[in-house]
């Protein structure tokens, strides 16, 4: 377990791997984020409790599948371009639950209860959120839109409250649901 660590949780250099740990913040540690790294990372199978940011990967390249992301202040996920979040749930964070750049996969996720947007692929203008697949997943509950992604972009087979496709004549969407 990863806590009371000042700063950050884990903290992984470029290409690394974080696979099955539990980061929870008591309230001692973990000032900005439970899982922090750069580019090509895998952080797969990890529970991460109440940290300021959840999963915090700045670079590219980036998998990031089969986590449990919970009660952060901020985003529970957030990464740059040309990722892969598959099978993730983040659900009652500060923020967004899952937030990306352009060129990604989001696929199969639940996001709900969380303060911001459930899925917001473009970060709200951090990224170009283009390009991306965004498919089966679920998005309920959130405080602003369940599903927001910047196109052109694909986005099919969601289930959300709402969806929020910004320029979306460019986007393909298709049997997307409430």
């Amino acid at each position: 377990m990863a806590d009371g660590n000042g700063i950050l949780g884990r903290v992984v250099d470029d290409s690394s791997q974080v696979i099955g740990c539990l980061v929870q913040n008591d309230g001692t540690g973990n000032g900005i984020a439970g899982i922090f790294g750069l580019g090509h990372t895998l952080v797969k199978g990890n529970t991460v409790v109440g940290n300021p940011i959840g999963i915090l990967m700045l670079g590219d390249y980036n998998t990031i599948s089969f986590n449990t992301v919970t009660n952060s202040a901020g985003d529970g996920i957030f990464t740059g371009n040309n990722c892969l979040v598959t099978n993730n749930t983040s659900s009652s964070n500060g923020e967004e639950g899952i937030a990306t750049g352009g060129f990604c996969t989001v696929s199969n996720n639940i996001t709900d209860g969380n303060a911001d947007d459930g899925i917001d692929v473009g970060a709200d203008g951090l990224f170009d959120g283009s390009h991306s697949l965004v498919t089966n997943n679920s998005a309920h509950s959130n405080g602003d839109v369940g599903i927001e992604v910047q196109c052109a972009s694909d986005v099919t087979n969601n289930k959300a409250d709402s969806y929020n496709l910004i320029s979306p004549p460019a986007c393909r969407n298709t049997n997307n649901r409430p």
